[in-house]
């Protein structure tokens, strides 16, 4: 039984192709940050592992969560949300693995139907190789929600992936829907 299937309440998180990943990153909020992230903007809200901080100089509307170095990689969680006005899911995870294989550096590895909390969803698992650069494996959950499309996506070295794993489990489970202070297109 999936994880985040059990524990949260009325959600769905989020993932998208390749130009949605943070692979590497140089900038660290240093500051302690309140365990619940809620953004009114784009009607969600997520719990961060302990010991991970927001990175918070990332261009809206991503939300990053960056964990500890893990020898010389940095495990993250990021969240991205996109119009996706009559879009299904199915058309949402298509561009999604279309994105992937465009990129040169990922290879989709595994994907797989879900749910979260309720709503349908899909998982996506590639594994990223750059050049001089570590692999990483990229665990994405798609879902589309009231006209937009989220995608929440795990960044972790393959050594550490079990250890993420579990974290970024009850973080899904925490995600919630929120009320929105976007307009709707009608």
């Amino acid at each position: 039984m999936n994880c985040f299937r059990q524990r949260c309440r009325a959600a769905a998180p989020v993932v998208l192709g390749a130009a949605g990943i943070l692979l590497f990153s140089t900038t660290i909020c240093t500051a302690e940050l309140q365990r619940r992230y809620t953004d009114p903007e784009y009607g969600y809200s997520i719990s961060a592992p302990r010991g991970w901080s927001r990175k918070t100089d990332m261009a809206r509307p991503y939300v990053a969560f960056l964990g500890p170095e893990d020898n010389g990689s940095l495990p993250n969680f990021h969240i991205f949300t996109e119009p996706a006005v009559n879009k299904t899911l199915a058309e949402y995870v298509r561009v999604s693995r279309e994105s992937i294989a465009k990129n040169r550096s990922m290879r989709l590895q595994s994907q797989q139907r879900t749910a979260l909390c309720g709503a349908p969803a899909a998982v996506l698992q590639s594994i990223v190789t750059a050049d001089g650069r570590p692999p990483m494996i990229v665990r994405q959950v798609v879902t589309v929600h009231e006209g937009r499309g989220y995608v929440v996506t795990l960044t972790a070295p393959p050594a550490g992936l079990k250890r993420y794993l579990p974290l970024f489990g009850k973080a899904l489970a925490s995600f919630q829907w929120r009320r929105t202070t976007i307009r709707k297109a009608s």
